[in-house]
């Protein structure tokens, strides 16, 4: 299967929108979280998601790393704690409007 290409005209937020947010998983990680009236634990997400805990995790470190997710415990910090989850909505909306005014054609 040939590999798809990045378009040199793609800018960098619509590349981290499609990257980061782009599936089904992470869809469903960032609808969980935008309808909780508080942060959640990433076995919390796992279980309201369906999904497993390990990947639950690294979907949301993937996220984090651009500013989509945030976690109350800082990443450096982490180990053997219970880290809460929560959207960064503005994160969110600004990448959505930048993938859809791209990919509409209005940039």
């Amino acid at each position: 299967m040939p590999a798809l290409i990045t378009s040199p005209d793609m800018p960098e937020a619509v590349v981290i929108a499609i990257e980061t947010m782009g599936n089904r998983a992470r869809t469903e990680l960032l609808r969980a979280l935008s309808l909780s009236e508080k942060p959640l634990t990433t076995t919390e997400l796992a279980a309201a998601c369906v999904m497993n805990r390990v990947w639950t995790l690294k979907h949301l470190q993937a996220m984090e790393e651009h500013g989509i997710v945030a976690g109350d415990i800082p990443a450096g910090e982490r180990h053997g704690r219970i880290v809460r989850w929560s959207v960064k909505k503005t994160r969110l909306d600004e990448l959505a409007e930048t993938w859809v005014s791209y990919a509409s054609g209005q940039d």
